[in-house]
C-alpha cells in the first residue's frame, strides 16, 4: 500500500471473523503491522548472499559466509577439493572440529574476539585435518561485512591451501639445521677429542634434525664395517 507521503509500504495483516450473538459471522476484525524495513533488509541480505555465491563459485580458495553469530550459511564448492568434504557436510558440522588440538582452542578464541571487535584478521596459518584424516596447512583470512548502521551483519572466511609451501619451508629449515650440525661435527673431528666424544656430538647433531629413540654409527676401517657406537638400545 501507499502511505500519506505516497511511499510504498509492506503491511503484515492478521484477520479474524467477528461473530454476533447468534454465532453468525457479521464482519472481520483485522490488525496490521508495517514490516517494510524488515522485508527490505531480508531482500538486501538475500541479494548480498546471492552475489557472494556467484563470486565464490569461481575461486580456488575455500570461502564461507557466516551470520554475525558465527552460523555458516554458505560454503564454496572448493572445499571438496581442499578438504574432501562437500559443502553440505561442512554446513552441518562444527568447523572447529577440523582444527587439530590445541589449535582448535586458539581458533575458538580468535573467532570470539573477532565477533566482539568486528575487525579484519589476515594471514593466519593453521593445520586442519581433511576427511581422509591427513593434516593440511591452510592460511585463513576473516573479513567483516557491516549493515547500513555499521553493525556486523555477516563475515567472510577465506582459506587458502598452503600445505606445499609450509612443507617446503619445513624441509628447508631441516636442511639448514642439518648443514649446521654437520659443520659442528666436522669441527669436532678436527679437535683433539676422543672417538667417544666425537660420536656423542654426532648423535647430538643428528637429534636436532631427526628425533630418534635408537641410533647406530657405523665405522669403516680397513674395508671392514663395525659398530662405532649405539644409542638407545638399553
Amino acid at each position: 500500500i501507499s502511505d500519506a507521503w505516497e511511499q510504498d509500504q509492506i503491511i503484515l495483516t492478521t484477520k479474524v471473523p467477528f461473530r454476533g450473538f447468534d454465532g453468525k459471522i457479521s464482519g472481520l476484525v483485522g490488525i496490521g503491522r508495517i514490516i517494510t524495513e524488515r522485508k527490505r533488509a531480508e531482500e538486501s541480505r538475500r541479494e548480498m548472499e546471492e552475489r557472494f555465491r556467484l563470486l565464490a563459485e569461481y575461486t580456488s580458495d575455500l570461502v564461507s559466509l557466516h551470520y554475525a553469530d558465527g552460523t555458516a550459511v554458505y560454503v564454496s564448492p572448493s572445499c571438496e577439493r581442499m578438504l574432501g568434504y562437500t559443502p553440505d557436510e561442512l554446513l552441518n558440522m562444527d568447523p572447529l572440529t577440523l582444527f587439530i588440538k590445541p589449535t582448535s582452542d586458539s581458533v575458538r578464541r580468535i573467532f570470539a574476539r573477532f565477533i566482539k571487535q568486528a575487525r579484519p584478521i589476515a594471514n593466519l596459518p593453521f593445520q586442519v585435518r581433511n576427511k581422509s584424516g591427513e593434516t593440511v596447512w591452510i592460511e585463513m583470512n576473516i573479513q567483516p561485512v557491516y549493515d547500513d548502521s555499521g553493525a556486523l551483519s555477516h563475515f567472510v572466511v577465506s582459506s587458502r591451501d598452503i600445505d606445499k609451501r609450509k612443507r617446503a619451508e619445513q624441509a628447508e629449515y631441516q636442511h639448514r639445521v642439518l648443514a649446521e650440525a654437520m659443520m659442528e661435527t666436522s669441527a669436532a673431528l678436527n679437535e683433539t677429542l676422543g672417538l667417544d666424544d666425537v660420536l656423542g656430538q654426532i648423535f647430538t647433531a643428528v637429534a636436532r634434525v631427526v628425533p630418534f629413540d635408537t641410533a647406530t654409527v657405523m665405522l669403516v676401517e680397513s674395508n671392514e664395517v663395525h659398530v662405532g657406537r649405539s644409542f638407545g638400545y638399553g
